[in-house]
């Protein structure tokens, strides 16, 4: 890593602090943050019920969705709370296949209990 290239800095165009609309660009769907995994992440809700979703979910696993690492784990149950509630149906994260909210909902219990873990 000690050759990484170094880029200089910019100013954002935008800045999502709260549901940003595509509408404008051509696109039926929001970006709004979606924190938890790490900071600063971001997911996009398209009115097909379609959530690109980054990190905030792994479907590498045929039993569970929880990310192997989570900077946050009740951010992101708030996360994926806010995704359920804003109407997704369909996941399509970093890592692995698109998945159902359904399998999202079977998910949650573990992530619950990664919560309590982390409390004690």
């Amino acid at each position: 890593m000690g050759n990484r290239r170094q880029f200089d800095p910019c100013m954002a165009d935008i800045t999502i602090t709260d549901q940003y609309e595509l509408n404008n660009f051509g696109l039926p769907g929001r970006v709004f943050p979606l924190p938890g995994h790490s900071a600063g992440s971001l997911g996009v809700l398209l009115d097909s019920g379609d959530a690109f979703i980054g990190d905030a979910a792994f479907n590498i696993s045929p039993s569970s969705v929880v990310p192997p690492l989570a900077d946050d784990p009740e951010i992101l149950l708030e996360s994926w709370q806010k995704l359920l509630d804003r109407g997704a149906l369909r996941f399509h994260p970093g890592h692995g296949g698109y998945f159902t909210a359904e399998k999202l909902k079977l998910s949650i219990p573990k992530l619950q209990k990664l919560i309590q873990r982390n409390r004690q």
